[in-house]
């Protein structure tokens, strides 16, 4: 009994974590950033990296908390890798930490069958332009694609009710769905980068994107 309280416990404080990180007031920010700070990426895999940012807190709910997550993760992968010379910007960091949650519910989801979830090819498309109107190199997405779908991203706690998203039933409809959500980053991006003055790096931001449970 006293190990499923325990275990119950850190489940519920990972999830608590992961709430405050994503607030929006300007403490919770600070905190954020100064946790997210501690962290060293230089010469870890994009894909390892948003594992251990990752490891300790679940992601919240509301997809406005998610954003300002995964943008200063982004920032702080490209801030300790300054020498890998990938990502053209940390948008494109950004975006593809966003897509790489995208495929790990995907891919993981019970709610999704198998005949309907995304291929690796679709994956790729979905990453098509993202690095300044170009593409990452198709090699590296495949290996993205290929960790994911050997080993989950811990995204939530059992019994969180985070990352909502209907399930998408085909190739169709989830390419609609990704365009509608990479228009909207578009659409916010200069505002974002002009505001953002206290983020060394510029980001896009996509407020109305959900996730599969």
């Amino acid at each position: 009994v006293g190990v499923c309280v325990h275990l119950a416990l850190c489940a519920f404080l990972q999830v608590a974590i992961g709430e405050y990180l994503g607030e929006s007031n300007k403490f919770c920010i600070d905190v954020m950033y100064s946790y997210c700070d501690q962290m060293h990426f230089a010469g870890s895999d994009f894909v390892p990296a948003l594992r251990t940012f990752l490891s300790g807190f679940r992601l919240p709910g509301e997809s406005q908390k998610i954003d300002r997550l995964m943008e200063k993760f982004a920032a702080r992968y490209c801030e300790t890798n300054q020498s890998l010379q990938l990502f053209a910007s940390a948008d494109a960091a950004y975006v593809l930490a966003y897509s790489i949650i995208m495929l790990a519910t995907d891919l993981h989801s019970t709610k999704i069958k198998r005949e309907n979830k995304m291929t690796k090819e679709q994956y790729i498309k979905m990453n098509r332009g993202i690095n300044d109107q170009k593409d990452l190199p198709r090699e590296y997405l495949e290996g993205i694609y290929d960790e994911i779908a050997r080993q989950q991203i811990t995204l939530r706690a059992a019994g969180n009710k985070g990352l909502r998203l209907p399930a998408v039933s085909s190739e169709k409809a989830r390419r609609q769905q990704y365009t509608v959500e990479m228009q909207d980053m578009e659409k916010t991006a200069k505002a974002l980068m002009e505001d953002r003055s206290h983020i060394q790096t510029s980001f896009t931001s996509a407020t109305h994107i959900e996730h599969v449970q």
